[in-house]
């Protein structure tokens, strides 16, 4: 076979491959969806065809997947919760290692200016967003999502939830070069030694 389709078909196994090390579900699917298209061809060429069967079945697969993830939007939920509440203390024990690659700085604070915001899927929290309001600004401290969830815009969610809370402002922090980069991909510009988002 020529040398050129041969590094086509180990492009193809190499997207899989690679799908299969992202924390992201909908960045796996994408991958996924991409290294079964190309295996697929690979394979359509060399005439295999059950292994043509396969990767349409997986593209497929794939593809469902990801409308019924961009759909989850519709079933997330908004509940407050207290710095005391129990449910909050575990979530941040249960993903502390995660959230300190992301917010290594980040210590509660509590006190009568303090919100926390979560969003849920079902019974599953999937997002938490806390911190301090002060008028129609909120200073945010933690902003985060599991990994499983990170793809579903669940920041997006919680600051609608708090715009219709009467918040017109957020102020963040970047301690991390990857939450810079989340910051100028959710819309927050750059002012001082902060990042401001405007709802």
């Amino acid at each position: 076979m020529n040398i050129w389709i041969e590094l086509f078909g180990y492009v193809g196994t190499a997207l899989v491959v690679a799908s299969m090390m992202m924390t992201s579900v909908k960045r796996l699917r994408i991958l996924n969806i991409c290294g079964s298209v190309i295996g697929g061809v690979y394979a359509f060429l060399g005439g295999a065809w059950p292994i043509v069967t396969l990767n349409v079945c997986l593209t497929v697969i794939n593809l469902l997947q990801l409308i019924r993830q961009a759909r989850h939007r519709e079933v997330l939920s908004h509940v407050r919760l207290s710095a005391q509440d129990a449910s909050f203390r575990y979530f941040l024990s249960f993903y502390g290692k995660d959230i300190d690659k992301y917010f290594p700085e980040y210590t509660l604070t509590e006190s009568e200016n303090t919100e926390i915001h979560t969003a849920w899927i079902g019974s599953e929290a999937v997002g938490i967003l806390a911190g301090e309001r002060r008028g129609d600004v909120f200073v945010v401290g933690l902003d985060y999502a599991t990994p499983k969830y990170r793809g579903l815009a669940v920041g997006k969610f919680l600051f609608s939830r708090l715009k219709e809370e009467g918040v017109s402002v957020l102020d963040a922090s970047a301690e991390t070069r990857e939450h810079r980069v989340y910051l100028c991909k959710m819309g927050f510009e750059e002012h001082g030694i902060g990042w401001l988002k405007r709802l």
